[in-house]
């Protein structure tokens, strides 16, 4: 925004070299994507960028001098002074010749100045509120998305829709468990279970789960959802009429194949207690327990595991509750 409001208070003819702490602004306003309609459309703040990509097009059109240069903020600190070996871009106070910012520079001065202008700024009263052309739909597109709740689409659209179909997707669950748990209090449905796990979850933790390539996307999920092709739900199936019947018979049994402790093959039981799968538990659990003693969290270790045979124990009798 503060790029935008630059551009837009200095005349289309007037040259202008504009000082700025951000990389990513840098970055962002070097790159060119008014013939590239799928780059824009996975551009976050997509409104400001059009308008910020418009002005600078016209500028050059014009044969206006635009420079847009980096100041290296906070280098009051002397730990932040000198320059990482990974930076490209270079500082506008020059580095004093060995790429180490001179903190009494004007330009340090002026961007710490800058910042403590914008605190101000931030406690009064958005200015977008009275002045439409600075609201996130007033875009160079034709056309913005904006969601039932009222919230508008600023950035990857793809992404927007994916967040929003998921989030009907679980209200749906949460829903139909919950309807389904007043008629059949005997148990908690299996869709309800689900959704308040989403939602007690962590989700930076789910994310970085999801990330490994190895064990493919469809497990994961299913595993989550608690609908693995296991002994157990596949014989349940195979009671009615139906393609699982034709598939497997009328009864493939429910007992665990795999081990000798002729137990129903849940996935509780492939998960937390199959004799045939225990040196690849332990070796899951030996490698858990260890990040999590790296990031000084023992104690939420032993509250929140459920792969080992004492975990499990604690997870049926009852599963996890929110705090």
């Amino acid at each position: 925004m503060a790029l935008l409001q630059a551009l837009r208070n200095t005349h289309t003819m007037t040259p202008a070299d504009i000082y700025i702490d951000n990389e990513g602004v840098i970055r962002t306003a070097g790159k060119q994507r008014h013939n590239d309609v799928r780059a824009r459309m996975k551009q976050g703040g997509r409104a400001i960028w059009n308008r910020i990509e418009q002005m600078l097009r016209l500028r050059r059109t014009q044969g206006t001098h635009t420079g847009i240069h980096w100041v290296h903020s906070h280098v009051d600190e002397e730990t932040r002074r000198a320059w990482k070996e990974t930076c490209q871009l270079e500082c506008a106070c020059g580095g004093q010749g060995r790429r180490e910012c001179d903190p009494t520079h004007p330009h340090h001065l002026g961007n710490e100045q800058a910042d403590k202008c914008a605190k101000r700024g931030m406690r009064g009263e958005p200015e977008g509120s009275h002045r439409p052309q600075l609201r996130a739909t007033a875009g160079e597109e034709e056309f913005y998305l904006r969601h039932e709740s009222g919230e508008v689409c600023q950035g990857d659209i793809v992404g927007f829709m994916k967040k929003h179909e998921a989030s009907r997707r679980v209200a749906a669950m949460r829903e139909e468990g919950t309807a389904r748990t007043k008629t059949h209090p005997e148990g908690q449905p299996r869709k309800l279970r689900w959704a308040q796990a989403e939602a007690w979850g962590d989700k930076s933790l789910r994310a970085s789960v999801r990330k490994p390539a190895a064990v493919t996307s469809r497990f994961k999920v299913r595993a989550w959802a608690g609908v693995l092709p296991t002994y157990s739900d596949i014989s349940k199936k195979c009671m009615a009429p139906g393609p699982d019947r034709e598939v497997y018979g009328e009864d493939i049994g429910r007992v665990c194949p795999s081990c000798e402790a002729a137990v129903p093959e849940t996935q509780e039981h492939i998960f937390c207690s199959c004799d045939a799968l225990s040196a690849v538990r332990r070796v899951a659990v030996r490698k858990a327990k260890e990040l999590w003693t790296r990031s000084k969290s023992e104690v939420e270790w032993q509250q929140y595991e459920w792969v080992s045979s004492e975990g499990a124990k604690r997870y049926a009798q009852g599963g996890w509750k929110q705090e």
